[in-house]
């Protein structure tokens, strides 16, 4: 028995005698690109316009690659030492790069020249980018508004340290701190709200359907109204998670060995998780347009329906491969640096 399907491996099954009552095939997808790197990169590499990928890297270069991913158009070496370059934001013709070791870069998109740099601004996370303004969250606890299009940076006292990605919301940006802080501020550094999650450390957060959803390494969970500041709901799930949650379409996804824990972001309800089938999960589930990923012990990357969980066919990956996605499409980065995109999953 031979199965075929566009954009997928054929999968083929030999049966000598009717001993096999049912098979449950299930086939795997191919990727739209894939290169093995040759330096590690903890981002998703962000898209131009084009389809050419900058990617940034643990060494401190900043490169443009075809879309293919194997033929570099330029690399620019920043020098960097810290180990931590922010993913790149893309404003017009210019890349945004923040870094540990202090400066703020815009990098020209088609030849990675410096356009601009700031100094004294280390960082540990990633800026937000919104209507012409970028904030970045320095590690001396102070937030800054750079107007870029008119190149005046305004700063204000943060009062903690920003513990994840800063989170642009309706012109203005969401910051959470290491011992549970969150804040609302505007273009103009002016902060509009501040609520304390408390026992939070560490904690990370994500943003849908107005809700910033903070959740920390102990399973604990808690919905910030984004406008106002409200404490909408928090639960605690009694289990740690495996990895990082996922926020997107209303729902919140958090991952156990056993089951993906799915909640309503509005009101933190809980709806009905999604069972490992033969294989524990081994990773993160990650949301990619209609589809759910998720890594499985067993090697492959197992692809759910958002909305019901059903299986539906597998990616190439193993229990150690990284999910990066990103804007409907996903990037699966194996632990041999091998680079997989796919630009969209049916």
């Amino acid at each position: 028995i031979e199965l075929r399907a566009p954009g997928f491996a054929m999968l083929e099954r030999r049966l000598d005698d009717d001993a096999v009552a049912s098979w449950e095939p299930q086939l795997t997808r191919r990727a739209t690109s894939s290169h093995r790197l040759d330096r590690t990169i903890e981002e998703a590499p962000t898209a131009l316009p084009g389809g050419d990928r900058i990617l940034v890297d643990r060494a401190g270069d900043v490169s443009r690659v075809d879309s293919t991913l194997s033929r570099s158009v330029w690399t620019y070496r920043t020098g960097d030492l810290s180990g931590f370059l922010s993913r790149a934001l893309l404003f017009g013709d210019q890349l945004l790069i923040a870094s540990l070791d202090g400066k703020l870069r815009a990098l020209n998109t088609a030849n990675g020249e410096v356009v601009w740099e700031h100094d004294d601004m280390p960082c540990e996370v990633t800026p937000a980018l919104s209507n012409g303004t970028l904030w970045v969250a320095t590690t001396d606890g102070h937030l800054h508004a750079i107007d870029l299009v008119h190149g005046k940076r305004i700063t204000a006292k943060l009062g903690y340290t920003a513990s994840d990605e800063l989170v642009a919301y309706d012109g203005d940006v969401l910051v959470v701190g290491s011992r549970g802080e969150v804040s609302r501020w505007s273009p103009r550094a002016k902060r509009r709200w501040r609520v304390d999650v408390e026992g939070f450390a560490g904690p990370r957060a994500e943003l849908t359907a107005g809700v910033l959803v903070v959740t920390d390494e102990q399973g604990r969970l808690a919905g910030i109204d984004a406008a106002s500041g409200a404490e909408r709901w928090r639960t605690d799930l009694g289990v740690p998670p495996i990895g990082t949650m996922v926020a997107a379409a209303g729902h919140v996804l958090v991952t156990t060995e056993q089951r993906v824990l799915r909640l309503q972001a509005s009101d933190g309800a809980m709806l009905k998780a999604f069972r490992s089938g033969s294989s524990a999960w081994a990773g993160a589930a990650r949301v990619v347009g209609d589809r759910v990923v998720v890594p499985t012990r067993a090697g492959p990357l197992q692809v759910l329906d958002r909305e019901s969980g059903r299986a539906l066919y597998s990616l190439e990956g193993d229990a150690k491969s990284r999910l990066l996605d990103t804007a409907g499409s996903l990037y699966v980065l194996d632990a041999d640096r091998t680079l997989r995109y796919h630009r969209a999953l049916p």
